[in-house]
Parts: structure tokens; sequence; C-alpha cells
């Protein structure tokens, strides 16, 4: 773990996609909640890329869906 704010947002380095940072913010106040996910990737393929934010782009549209 890199860095951790419990109530809001956290930041870990992801071995297996070459030590890329993986950020996930959670913002708003109930009813209007806003999520954001960043990936610093180096040296990624881009295909691999597109693959996170496919994968992490449904997954936050099923937790959220309510």
């Amino acid at each position: 773990m890199e860095f951790l704010r419990e109530d809001r947002r956290f930041c870990l380095s992801i071995k297996e996609l070459n030590d890329a940072l993986f950020w996930l913010t959670i913002e708003g106040t109930p009813g209007q909640i806003e999520a954001q996910i960043w990936l610093s990737a180096f040296s990624l393929p881009e295909s691999q890329v597109k693959q996170f934010e496919s994968i992490w782009q449904n997954r936050l549209q099923e937790i959220f869906a309510n």
C-alpha cells in the first residue's frame, strides 16, 4: 500500500502491471457520489491498459448502479 486515507482514497502499486500505481478516490455526498480510478503505468502495452480500463469501468458501474 502506497497511500491510504480511510474515508475516501487509496493508492497502491500493482506488481503484475510493472508496479503501476492504482489510485481510487471517492468523493461527494450520499446520493451524489463520484468515483475516480487512475492508473499510472509505464512500459505497458496499450492493450493491457485498455483491458484494465474496461474491467474497472464495468466494475464501478456494477457497484454504483443503485
